[in-house]
């Protein structure tokens, strides 16, 4: 067979599968799934709104709340929901839940960065403007990942500690109960709950969105790419023999099926990693991106966010093309003292001796070449189950030295620590 007829035959083989079904979404076909005004924000005050067309009341409300961690209750009769709510500062507050009592802020970050004193303003409107008590002020940061607000939105002044937005510590009258949550946990465990209790015209849209949410996390599986992607796979062998004669963009179909064929034997290798680690809080995620390095392994208590420096398990490509598993800096602390005395290696050697890196057992592969890695993969010559007992076991050896390091890594005064260059 030859790649013209290898290609009219999948795409047969598509268009007889598609027969029965679509991707289409009208959310996606408005709105990029980043849009934090127009799909995201207006999408939630629709849902949270009890006048709203949905015509659930505030049951909708109640379990945002509820998953939230709030416990105010509002007055059903006095309760407002408003979206790009005005304050007197000529700024807008994403959400806004109140009742002349009772009020909730929601500030949504999907890509835009943090304004000066954003979030802290809003407090103080409420507070001073409006007249709220503190302790009847509730500040949500909702974002893709969970982060918590950074200095320049909070006021270089103010902190987050323990649930609340500290304006002094000293204080327990100058604080507001926060939480931060993110669209893949709250929001989504949000919306499939809502899901539970509504038409089935409104589960419709509610699962609409359920696909936006996969979309902005990068995990939205149209349904055409996937019987491509299965058609190429179960067919390997045959493409291996026309491969060199394809055009660009056709050989670039057969490398993106290549690089998804080593994600998904990598997320199985997660998997399987994890159902042995739970008990130490460890997690792993996958890391391959058609780059060197493939898994990395820490507790994500650690990294409350984007700034924090840890130490962690890192799978990766060897110089010499084999697969490897070490304990690394993780980026913030190599970038940080990138060219200063660190000596990351000297220093893990020393804190966890005997210590050396292990070569995993990937066959002789050479694993520069996906073409040889997705065959290897394919022909089940390599196993998830034996990677993911291979990396339990170095991970086993070191763990104990390793959480200690780590739950010491902010204060820095564990010996591992001890005497850095100053960044």
């Amino acid at each position: 067979m030859n790649s013209q007829e290898f290609f009219t035959k999948m795409e047969q083989y598509i268009q007889q599968e598609l027969q029965s079904g679509c991707d289409y979404n009208i959310l996606l076909a408005l709105h990029k799934d980043s849009n934090e005004v127009n799909l995201h924000s207006r999408f939630i005050y629709s849902l949270l709104n009890p006048n709203g067309y949905h015509y659930k009341g505030d049951s909708f409300l109640k379990e945002f709340l509820k998953i939230c961690g709030c416990d105010f209750t509002f007055d059903v009769k006095k309760i407002e929901v408003s979206v790009e709510y005005s304050t007197a500062e000529y700024r807008r507050v994403d959400l806004v839940i109140k009742d002349g009592n009772k009020c909730v802020i929601i500030e949504n970050k999907v890509n835009a960065k943090d304004r000066e004193r954003q979030l802290i303003d809003y407090v103080n409107h409420f507070y001073i403007n409006e007249k709220y008590k503190r302790e009847n002020i509730y500040a949500i940061y909702l974002s893709p990942d969970s982060r918590d607000p950074s200095g320049v939105s909070i006021g270089n002044n103010n902190m987050i500690k323990d649930g609340y937005l500290v304006c002094d510590e000293d204080r327990d009258d100058v604080r507001v109960k926060f939480k931060s949550i993110s669209y893949q946990k709250e929001i989504k465990q949000w919306i499939e709950s809502c899901r539970n209790d509504c038409s089935s015209d409104m589960k419709l849209i509610l699962n609409q969105y359920l696909s936006v949410l996969k979309s902005l996390n990068g995990e939205l599986e149209y349904q055409r790419d996937k019987l491509e992607y299965e058609y190429i796979k179960e067919h390997y062998k045959e493409v291996e023999a026309f491969y060199n004669s394809l055009k660009v963009e056709e050989k670039q179909r057969i490398e993106n099926v290549k690089i998804n064929i080593i994600k998904e034997f990598m997320d199985e290798v997660v998997k399987k990693f994890e159902k042995h680690k739970e008990e130490d809080g460890l997690k792993a995620e996958n890391y391959y991106n058609d780059s060197r390095g493939w898994m990395s392994i820490y507790n994500p208590k650690w990294i409350p966010n984007d700034e924090a420096e840890i130490i962690l398990f890192w799978v990766f490509i060897g110089k010499d093309n084999k697969l490897y598993i070490k304990i690394a800096a993780n980026r913030i602390l190599y970038e940080k003292y990138k060219h200063k005395d660190a000596k990351w290696g000297e220093r893990i050697k020393k804190a966890f001796k005997p210590y050396k890196k292990e070569r995993l057992d990937f066959g002789e592969c050479d694993l520069s070449d996906k073409t040889k890695i997705a065959k290897v993969i394919i022909e089940g010559r390599v196993k998830a189950d034996e990677i993911a007992k291979q990396i339990n076991g170095f991970v086993s050896k070191y763990k104990d030295k390793f959480i200690e390091i780590n739950e010491n890594a902010k204060e820095k005064t564990h010996e591992f620590w001890k005497n850095l260059p100053k960044p």
